[in-house]
């Protein structure tokens, strides 16, 4: 074995090379200068080779590295040979010159012509450079978006001067690197890096630079690096970016991954990004922080300690309140509406892993357990939690399904939705057994299967409502609109269609008590206009403080209809059916419509659709008062209305009962009844409604056919939690239509 400190051989002379004297390009390990040798457009590579140890062997590592190049010269820059300028007494890497630059500068250049495409292919390259080094045991460790060369709009890996042999020993690896690429788990300096996971920061370094390739912005470039290492080892990642292939953000998101064994190959990365598929795309709804903390509390837990083999019990008492939290949001959320086996089974782990996180303070060796190591497993297991409750809501609500649905020539799958849910019980069953949580983990996903086939039955059937549009872009379109309207980015006058002559339609002008949840309102109904159950919206003109509107209108009412004609089962079900499609819709942009009443259901050609949104909101606004003749009211909000007076108005916010999705079911379950009887429930008295169950005791079960009776009086349940939600009644209606509707068209048995 040759000696480190022994000259190289060089086998270019110095007199062969014509180097300019500007320099290109400066660094800590010397400086670049263009040049021509043998008629190449070279760069030439000035290295600083001091006589330590460490110079030596980086400058070692490098030209060993450049001349196994020689077998990849597509995606790792090309060697032409070493040389050394006998007048400075330096030794010259003599490499092909990219006609790009680096892929910082190209990005920042072509930030607004390249396609998707090109930053795919980009991304290609680089890994396809670095699984040749990881194929020969070599470990790049420093790769970072000025280390990636582009020539001929091609990317090519350089500046190997922290390149390591695998062989070499562990302990000659020092961290070193740009910071915002550097595997978080080499920040702290405190754990023992052995080479098994240095392929791995590798990866993660390749996650940055996917990251940083789609966005054309240096990661980070609005943090300061002061804390950034800090922030990074406790989770800090980039967002998402909207209109990101989800593919794409899976590949990089699994490269930057806390626990460096769940970080992929470079070879399954590359079969990843060759059948990478551009739909579905990430949408406003998919962007989240995937930080563990939110900022304020990442600083203020930074501050307590700095890397110490012992952290402060305050800090362990916040990640327990923290697990509270997550355990609170899964017992109040009340939107359930799908794949409700998989969320309550979800449900159950996250109330025994909180269970396992609250004993932990009561534990005889509490005082062991506060170890950097110990919390930043406990700190993982909280993400692990936090994702899994973001993928319950994800699964529960129509509007964020899209992003598991993919299109088949049968239909639709979510198959995503299995692999998820699979990957993460994996997660969560490492992270539990790391704190030594006993919590058992059912790997049985018969519940899922049910779930999902019975999902995609439900979107498959609700979606015929919409024609040839699409369910999710129309749901994607309002929510975005009611942003915009809840932002005060109000809208002008707007024309959606003009009325046909044959058309009734009403014209009112008024001033809005509230115009931000006027134009709310607006942004719900505009994009309504071709759907069947609600009333078409012609336009509204802004008048300064007034307001005009024309909308569709019918001097014929749900209770006008059934008091003039007798209804049989099949109207009685389509009418049901019709109205509760409009409530799962609004549902899916979160809007409440709290006025339900057979009044405010209009007939026309034939068709329920709801009408009169004067007193909608989006569900997350202040519930505010509901007069008792607005519409049907829930027992709750029956009883909240009964304690205050109308002008009480901030009473009623203090209050624990608001106007939620509960509610709107047991209204509507008000209206199934009155659709069942053809009586108006109101003749009997308010208090004997909603106080002493009058509706349950006087259900005639043989005016409609028994699953009709079971879910109707389930809606009218006193006790929230045990009402259906709107789509487990719309299944039930769509079955019931399939039935006993001869005109009813199943399009799943088509």
């Amino acid at each position: 074995m040759s000696n480190a400190s022994e000259a190289p051989v060089c086998d270019i002379k110095f007199s062969d090379l014509a180097i300019d004297s500007e320099i290109s390009f400066k660094g800590g390990f010397g400086e670049v200068r263009k040049g021509t040798w043998r008629g190449h457009n070279i760069a030439a590579k000035y290295i600083k080779r001091d006589e330590t140890p460490t110079s030596l062997k980086d400058f070692n590592r490098e030209l060993k590295a450049l001349r196994l190049s020689e077998k990849c010269k597509s995606n790792i820059i090309e060697f032409f040979g070493l040389s050394h300028d006998p007048e400075r007494k330096q030794y010259i890497f003599v490499m092909q010159y990219a006609n790009n630059g680096t892929l910082k500068n190209y990005l920042c250049i072509n930030k607004d012509t390249l396609e998707l495409s090109n930053k795919i292919s980009i991304c290609i390259s680089i890994i396809e450079g670095l699984k040749f080094l990881h194929d020969n045991d070599i470990v790049h460790r420093d790769l970072h978006s000025n280390n990636v060369l582009i020539h001929n709009e091609n990317a090519l890996l350089a500046d190997f001067g922290l390149s390591k042999s695998l062989l070499e020993s562990a302990k000659t690896s020092k961290v070193r690197g740009v910071q915002s690429y550097v595997d978080p788990i080499l920040l702290s300096g405190r754990l023992n890096y052995t080479d098994k996971y240095e392929k791995p920061s590798d990866i993660y370094s390749f996650g940055v630079l996917m990251w940083e390739t789609y966005t054309c912005r240096s990661p980070f470039e609005d943090k300061s690096n002061g804390d950034l290492s800090y922030k990074l080892y406790f989770g800090l990642r980039e967002k998402r970016e909207k209109g990101m292939p989800m593919q794409y953000i899976d590949i990089y998101e699994k490269c930057w991954s806390p626990d460096p064994s769940l970080r992929p190959e470079t070879s399954k990365i590359l079969d990843s990004l060759k059948n990478l598929s551009e739909e579905p795309i990430c949408t406003d709804i998919d962007i989240q922080s995937t930080e563990i903390f939110q900022q304020d509390d990442l600083t203020s837990e930074m501050q307590l300690f700095n890397f110490s083999e012992h952290i402060p019990s305050d800090s362990f008492s916040i990640l327990i309140e923290k697990a509270c939290q997550i355990e609170n949001f899964y017992n109040s959320y009340n939107n359930m509406q799908l794949n409700q086996r998989t969320c309550k089974q979800l449900g159950r782990y996250i109330i025994k892993a909180v269970s396992e996180v609250k004993m932990l303070q009561s534990q005889d060796n509490y005082d062991e357990l506060l170890t950097l190591e110990y919390y930043n497993s406990l700190c993982k297991f909280l993400k692990n939690l936090k994702d899994i409750k973001n993928f319950i809501v994800d699964i529960s609500q129509t509007k964020k399904l899209i992003v598991f649905i993919q299109e088949t020539d049968s239909g639709i799958s979510l198959e995503r939705l299995k692999d998820k849910y699979v990957k993460l019980l994996e997660k969560f069953r490492e992270s539990a057994s790391s704190l030594q949580f006993n919590i058992p983990v059912n790997d049985k996903i018969d519940d899922v299967h049910k779930d999902i086939d019975e999902t995609i039955e439900f979107i498959q059937t609700y979606r015929r409502n919409f024609g040839s549009g699409s369910l999710f872009q129309l749901i994607e379109k309002t929510s975005k609109d009611i942003q915009n309207a809840a932002n005060n980015k109000l809208f002008e006058d707007l024309v959606i269609q003009k009325p046909y002559d044959n058309e009734n339609v009403i014209t009112k002008e008024f001033e809005p008590d509230d115009k931000k949840m006027f134009w709310i309102r607006v942004a719900v109904l505009k994009n309504l206009k071709d759907f069947a159950n609600i009333v078409k919206f012609y336009e509204v003109i802004n008048l300064g403080n007034h307001v005009r509107i024309t909308i569709e209108s019918s001097e014929e009412t749900l209770m006008t209809y059934y008091k003039d004609h007798k209804l049989d089962i099949s109207i009685k079900l389509k009418f049901a059916l019709e109205i509760c499609g409009a409530l799962v819709f609004l549902n899916a942009v979160d809007f409440l419509h709290r006025a339900i009443k057979s009044e405010f259901i209009l007939i026309i050609n034939g068709k329920a659709k709801i009408t009169n949104f004067c007193h909608s909101r989006l569900v997350t606004d202040k519930s505010g008062v509901l007069p008792i003749n607005t519409g049907y009211v829930s027992p709750e909000i029956f009883s909240r209305n009964k304690r205050t007076s109308i002008d009480a108005q901030a009473c009623v916010e203090n209050l624990d009962e608001k106007y939620n999705y509960t509610c709107e079911v047991y209204c509507f379950g008000i209206l199934l009844w009155e659709l069942a009887h053809e009586k108006d429930p109101r003749q009997y008295g308010f208090e004997n409604i909603y106080n002493d169950d009058y509706l349950l005791k006087n259900f005639d079960r043989n005016l409609v056919p028994k699953e009709y009776a079971d879910i109707n009086i389930k809606a009218l349940s006193r006790i929230s939690k045990n009402r259906p939600t709107i789509c487990d009644i719309y299944k039930k209606l769509h079955l019931l239509n399939c039935k006993f509707n001869p005109n009813y068209i199943d399009y799943n048995q088509i």
